[in-house]
């Protein structure tokens, strides 16, 4: 079993929420270094964060929408970003949904945990602008 975007995410802000001194902050501000591990887009990280709050997750991301813009070919589809001051928080659905992936992949794989192998990033070892 292999983790999907949403589920690379959530678990990403799920493990820096449960340190003694979570830096949400600090991961928010330097999307593009986070991502990275990851696999995945700064659209696909933004998409899947606005999923998990629409889903009860989380809580308190700041998700923008630009204004449509006009080009040359006619009109560009608004931009979702994420304010890097969110206070994101994991909610009790979260909690329970958080059990739920760590129990499905325990299950698929014993040998290779994800949830704590690729998902669990270093927010110290990634050099974050701050």
């Amino acid at each position: 079993m292999s983790l999907d975007t949403k589920q690379k995410v959530f678990m990403l802000l799920y493990n820096e929420y449960q340190k003694d001194k979570p830096q949400i902050y600090e991961l928010l501000r330097d999307i593009p270094k986070i991502v990275e591990p990851l696999g995945i887009s700064e659209k696909a990280f933004v998409i899947a964060v606005d999923k998990l709050q629409n889903e009860g997750y989380i809580t308190g991301s700041k998700i923008f929408v630009s204004v449509p813009s006009f080009d040359e070919k006619g009109i560009l589809p608004p931009v979702k970003s994420l304010n890097p001051n969110s206070d994101i928080k994991i909610t009790r659905d979260g909690f329970k949904y958080a059990e739920e992936l760590e129990k499905d992949y325990t299950h698929a794989q014993t040998s290779n945990n994800v949830a704590t192998d690729i998902i669990k990033i270093d927010v110290n070892k990634l050099q974050l602008n701050t």
